[in-house]
C-alpha cells in the first residue's frame, strides 16, 4: 500500500491505450511496438485519476479536488512507483502544485 504524505497526490496515470486511440487501434490489429518506445510514450501521458490527496495540499493548487477526479498534471512532474495491487502498472506521486486542471463531465 502506498500512502502519500504532505502536499502530494497519488495518481493512476491513464494507460497508453486510453490516452492514445491510434496506438490502441494499432495494438488491436496486432501491430507490436518496442518496449522502449512504449516506456518513452508512457512518460508523456499527462492525465490520470486521483487515488489519494495528502493532508497538507494547499487549497490554491487543488481547490475542490476529490478522489476519483481525472486531472491534467505537469508532464514530467512526480515520481513513478510500481502499483502493489496491479503488477506491471505504475502509480505516480506528484506535488500539489503540479495539478494543472480537473476534467469535469
Amino acid at each position: 500500500m502506498i500512502e502519500v504524505k504532505g502536499c502530494r497526490i497519488l495518481i493512476r496515470p491513464k494507460s497508453l491505450e486510453e490516452h492514445d486511440k491510434v496506438r490502441a487501434s494499432a495494438k488491436a490489429v496486432g501491430i507490436q511496438l518496442l518496449d522502449t518506445t512504449e516506456r518513452k510514450e508512457e512518460i508523456n501521458v499527462d492525465q490520470g485519476t486521483v487515488l489519494q490527496i495528502g493532508k497538507q495540499c494547499h487549497p490554491d493548487y487543488v481547490g475542490d479536488l476529490e478522489v476519483g477526479d481525472v486531472i491534467g498534471y505537469a508532464k514530467f512532474g512526480g515520481k513513478f512507483f510500481p502499483d502493489p495491487d496491479n503488477e506491471g502498472k505504475n502509480l505516480l506521486v506528484i506535488n500539489d502544485e503540479d495539478v494543472i486542471c480537473v476534467f469535469k463531465d
